[in-house]
């Protein structure tokens, strides 16, 4: 089902460069979310890639970047994480950092996983599970300087991009705590 998707997704970046050249950008968007593909392809439209440490992680359309931001730029090579190791993995997102890490770590280290939205704390745990790294502590919280509870207000029907997840003031979005 994976493969059908990342087909699929190469359709749909074409279909929707076409849509926006032809229609303009705001006025395709518009359309796409009436239709409520937005939200179908956000929740279901998943992509699967092996990652140069050799896991296997799942991800939405809007995720790449993630991916490449920790895999792809250097920036987080790991090559500081030794083995026995405790990591702590704030804003998990879908696990890429913290897939990296807990291989890094091994059966004999930890690491903490936090991540306060529901759709990508889903993800994460499948990505944990497809690649049996049950030294994962993962944690549905968020992190903060001060001790207590705040409104999360998450993307619109959980399926837009988690990124646009808020602790400010949202009408219209549902809230975790």
């Amino acid at each position: 089902m994976i493969k059908i998707f990342s087909v699929l997704q190469v359709v749909w970046v074409a279909l929707r460069t076409l849509g926006r050249a032809l229609m303009g950008s705001a006025r395709f968007d518009r359309l796409i979310g009436r239709t409520g593909l937005r939200a179908f392809k956000s929740r279901h439209w998943l992509s699967e890639r092996r990652m140069p440490d050799g896991n296997r992680i799942a991800y939405r359309p809007h995720d790449q970047c993630i991916l490449q931001e920790i895999y792809g730029d250097g920036v987080y090579s790991g090559a500081a994480i030794r083995a026995g190791e405790t990591v702590v993995a704030v804003g998990a997102h879908i696990g890429p950092f913290t897939l990296m890490a807990a291989r890094r770590v091994g059966p004999k280290g930890r690491v903490i996983a936090l991540e306060p939205s529901p759709s990508s704390l889903e993800l994460l745990r499948r990505n944990l599970q497809a690649n049996g790294l049950v030294w994962v502590c993962l944690h549905p919280f968020a992190a903060a300087d001060i001790e207590g509870a705040a409104e999360f207000r998450i993307a619109v029907d959980g399926a837009d991009n988690p990124a646009a997840d808020t602790l400010s003031a949202a009408a219209g979005r549902a809230c975790v705590s």
